[in-house]
């Protein structure tokens, strides 16, 4: 099978987990597309469990939709907190998964600002609810999304004065 079709199946909108069959007998859930990085030749997997496959193509027999995994996401995209103002893990994605990436600011309920300059600089917990962001200078953030309270596109820095040349 072609790894195409591991891509096709990670940018469906909405994102449907799915489960990759290989030839010998293991089944990979994929229940985030932030879990499986596809290559030219190869693909990386991260499982739930935290544990790492690497997938050459005439390994894949199959992808199957996971039933029980797509029917416990909620189609909506919203917390089931039921406030309007947080930020959810759907939000974030599609920002950390542009091509190409731009800089983005998440913004915090106690007022705090945090820039995620590179997407090799943010990581997803497993569940989704929790994101690490490291700093170019090796700092990091972990961060509970129901802090987040607002998400800015750019770096968060103020525009540059354009240069006169009188």
């Amino acid at each position: 099978m072609e790894l195409q079709a591991v891509r096709e199946a990670l940018h469906r909108q909405p994102f449907r987990p799915f489960v990759i069959c290989l030839a010998d007998g293991p089944r990979l859930p994929i229940t985030r597309p932030d879990s499986v990085v596809v290559g030219k030749r190869r693909a990386f997997v991260i499982g739930p469990d935290d544990s790492t496959s690497l997938i050459e193509p005439q390994m894949i027999v199959a992808l199957e939709l996971d039933e029980e995994r797509s029917s416990q996401t909620n189609p909506s995209g919203k917390s089931g907190t039921g406030d309007q103002n947080r930020i959810t893990i759907e939000q974030i994605r599609p920002l950390y998964s542009a091509v190409p990436f731009e800089p983005f600011v998440l913004h915090l309920s106690d007022g705090r600002k945090i820039s995620v300059q590179r997407r090799e600089l943010m990581a997803f917990s497993p569940s989704g609810r929790t994101i690490i962001v490291y700093q170019p200078d090796d700092a990091f953030n972990i961060i509970d999304l129901s802090l987040v309270t607002d998400l800015e596109s750019g770096d968060g820095k103020a525009p540059k004065e354009p240069r006169s040349y009188e």
